[in-house]
């Protein structure tokens, strides 16, 4: 069990790694049976300031130089994540309070939920005929969700309960573990 104000290694929920693998530009390594994603994260995008910004809020502060990466493995349908750091060239596992961890999530969480409701949307405007279910397998096979045993039902569930939100979602405080 990890006490509270424990700092954790900053890694993302399973299901986002599909989606982030694909989404961000990085190097694939395969060797053996691993397949290795490297994806540079700039502090100064988007997202490099979010997770700085989100840092920072819990009093963690990146030297300036240092450098943000991502790393996913996959281990034949296993998933795994860890955001290191590298500053003169030392690489290091970037250790985090779960608020931060949790906060980080969220937002990721956020873009891959309004990715996935414009996916459908933007199926259903091309091809109306097009059920919800077939528009989120076009969305698993587009992120390889389905090769790592996810389920069409469990992200209709969640298109369901944030159906009318979309970008909305992102200006309401409340956790993402109790948004409905």
């Amino acid at each position: 069990m990890t006490l509270p104000n424990s700092p954790v290694p900053l890694n993302f929920r399973a299901h986002l790694i599909p989606f982030l693998r694909c989404e961000l530009y990085g190097v694939l390594i395969t060797s053996g049976l691993v397949e290795t994603t490297i994806i540079k994260i700039d502090p100064g995008s988007s997202v490099g300031k979010f997770i700085v910004a989100s840092l920072k809020s819990h009093g963690i502060y990146i030297d300036p130089g240092t450098q943000l990466y991502m790393r996913f493995d996959v281990f034949s349908k296993e998933l795994e994540s860890t955001v290191y750091t590298v500053f003169r060239k030392i690489d290091k596992i970037l250790y985090v309070p779960i608020e931060c961890k949790r906060e980080i999530n969220d937002f990721v969480e956020d873009i891959f939920r309004v990715a996935m409701q414009f996916h459908v949307a933007g199926m259903q405007k091309i091809n109306p005929k097009m059920t919800v279910k077939e528009c989120l397998e076009d969305f698993m096979i587009q992120y390889r969700m389905d090769d790592f045993g996810f389920e069409v039902e469990s992200l209709r569930k969640v298109l369901t309960r944030n159906k009318e939100y979309k970008i909305k979602r992102m200006q309401n405080h409340t956790p993402f573990y109790n948004r409905s």
